[in-house]
């Protein structure tokens, strides 16, 4: 998609959402090319992205809430602090992407891949993504990683955490028995 087109969809989209619908439209990007797209902050809360092809976005910021991601291609984006709540990420390719702080409550994922991609810090959907807090560290976790702080490895690597330094290791002794009961009471479900 040429990026003056975009740029008149987003417009109209900025209008819609602070008109509260009586100006503008929605942003309808169903199945558009986006790769590598500069969206940073953009507004594209309701908007349609289904099938859209978005790897390598940056997408910092961005307020998708709400909005149809089902089938997108998010891999390597960028979606560092984005607001995705309520959103339909249903079958979306996050492999590698940046999940870091990004707001993923009440977001429908089944079928996403989450292969490599960070998660430190993001609100998860106490699904498929769940999170907490012990103290002032981030509990982030799926079905096959965990993220501890800005620390994330396979739920296996935290068996034996060998890549710890000393003054980390003696917090997680400190915590783990706790960590690992809300992994086996709250499991995430896997894809």
């Amino acid at each position: 998609m040429d990026k003056q087109k975009l740029e008149a969809i987003l417009e109209e989209s900025k209008k819609y959402y602070f008109s509260n619908g009586e100006e503008g439209e929605l942003a309808n990007l169903r199945e558009a090319d986006l790769r590598g797209a500069d969206l940073r902050g953009a507004n594209l809360s309701g908007a349609d992205l289904s099938g859209a092809d978005l790897s390598g976005a940056n997408l910092r910021e961005a307020n998708l809430r709400w909005a149809n991601l089902r089938r997108a291609n998010l891999r390597e984006a960028n979606l560092y602090e984005a607001n995705l709540s309520g959103a339909n990420l249903c079958g979306v390719d996050l492999h590698g992407a940046n999940l870091y702080e990004v707001n993923l409550s009440g977001a429908a994922l089944s079928g996403v891949d989450l292969c490599e991609a960070s998660i430190s810090n993001a609100i998860g959907n106490r699904k498929e993504i769940c999170s907490t807090q012990i103290g002032e560290y981030p509990i982030v976790y799926t079905s096959t990683q965990l993220a501890i702080g800005c620390t994330q490895r396979s739920i296996e690597e935290w068996k034996d955490p060998t890549f710890l330094s000393k003054s980390q290791l003696y917090r997680w002794q400190e915590h783990s028995d706790f960590i690992w009961n809300i992994l086996k009471r709250y499991p995430a479900v896997s894809r």
